[in-house]
């Protein structure tokens, strides 16, 4: 399943997709992938392990990649999923060994849940300020 989030340069797609694991048990996770045309200079800054594959694309190639990577695109994912909200002015990710992803936006931490239901991917906000809440479905 995808949806196209942002279609403009460089993209932004969110998608769910089913992993076979070892003993043949399913799971679903959600992946923000970002997409930049081949030969963009901003590449440069995404870690390969990131990379999940190069596309054909209508406008030439680009390397899909996890967007948590990419701060312009994950400025994208919160506005999003915020839209009510003012753009934030910067974001980081926290790193480390984890099944999910968590990213500081302007110091309040958002948590972006990897494994989700076929059903409810879910979106959760932490944060000791005012700025909580959680969005689903998306």
């Amino acid at each position: 399943k995808l949806e196209v989030m942002q279609s403009d340069w460089p993209a932004l797609v969110h998608s769910q997709m089913d992993v076979l694991l070892a003993g043949g048990q399913r799971d679903r996770y959600q992946v923000p992938v970002g997409l930049r045309p081949e030969g963009d200079p901003a590449l440069a800054t995404i870690d390969r392990d990131s990379v999940i594959a190069l596309f054909s694309t209508e406008a030439g190639p680009a390397y899909g990649y996890d967007a948590a990577e990419d701060p312009e695109l994950a400025i994208a994912l919160f506005m999003h999923i915020r839209p009510e909200a003012d753009p934030p002015s910067r974001v980081e990710p926290i790193q480390g060994e984890q099944s999910n992803t968590s990213l500081i936006y302007d110091g309040r931490l958002f948590s972006r849940f990897s494994a989700a239901s076929p059903k409810t991917p879910t979106w959760t906000w932490r944060s000791p300020r005012p700025w909580v809440g959680s969005a689903s479905g998306i």
